[in-house]
């Protein structure tokens, strides 16, 4: 984990699939919970602490060409995925981030990060970049309205594509009883909102015990 939570304990958990273990932080009321956001070269990153091993173990096994990142928020995932595909031997792997108020980040403005500054559910030139990648795509759905980025975007895969979104438990009490106040707070889209989608377009869970963890869901075009 990128950060530690000052009088916190760490306990560890063990990920088989992952083949390490990821610790969780014990807080002062005794309860095991995850780092809920945290700072990745002074940027903010609205994510679970956890979130770059997880991004790490996927880029092991999958090498996307185009990685499309919709929703910037304050560009800490974009900065650390940019390291962590560089880190997997993918510099050339193409990264853009989409966001209406991007223009306002210019800690984003480096080399290896390109930007869009639209709406991605108004945009047809982010659908040419899934389209017509030269090789496997993934597309983070992050913005403002997950269900409806995940359901435009789905369409646009090819075998062997990844889609996945962010503040993601697949039902009521999982969310309740598993992620909240343990690993994640916030839950904007369920399995209900992706179902039909997914088997239109013979979507099939990928790691998804994995990326569960941090609150995202994981689909890989067969």
């Amino acid at each position: 984990m990128y950060t530690e939570g000052v009088g916190w304990s760490i306990a560890f958990i063990r990920t088989t699939t992952l083949g390490y273990s990821l610790p969780k932080a014990r807080g002062r009321d005794g309860r095991l919970t995850d780092q809920m956001m945290f700072t990745y070269r002074g940027v903010s990153v609205h994510q679970n602490g956890y979130v770059g091993d997880v991004f790490r173990a996927l880029f092991r096994t999958f090498k996307p060409v185009k990685v499309l990142e919709i929703g910037t928020a304050d560009g800490g995932l974009t900065i650390l995925l940019r390291d962590l595909l560089d880190e997997a031997g993918l510099k050339a792997t193409d990264l853009w981030t989409c966001d209406p108020a991007v223009r306002d980040r210019p800690h984003l403005m480096h080399p290896g990060i390109m930007y869009y500054a639209v709406d991605a559910l108004n945009s047809t030139v982010l659908e040419y970049h899934v389209k017509y990648a030269e090789g496997p795509a993934l597309v983070l759905c992050d913005g403002g309205n997950k269900p409806a980025e995940f359901n435009r975007y789905a369409k646009f895969l090819r075998s062997g594509d990844i889609i996945m979104a962010h503040d993601y438990a697949p039902d009521h009490d999982t969310f309740k009883n598993v992620m909240q106040n343990q690993h994640w707070n916030w839950w904007e889209i369920n399995e209900k909102d992706i179902t039909e989608v997914c088997q239109t377009h013979e979507l099939e869970p990928f790691m998804q015990d994995e990326f569960q963890r941090v609150a995202w869901c994981c689909r890989r075009k067969a």
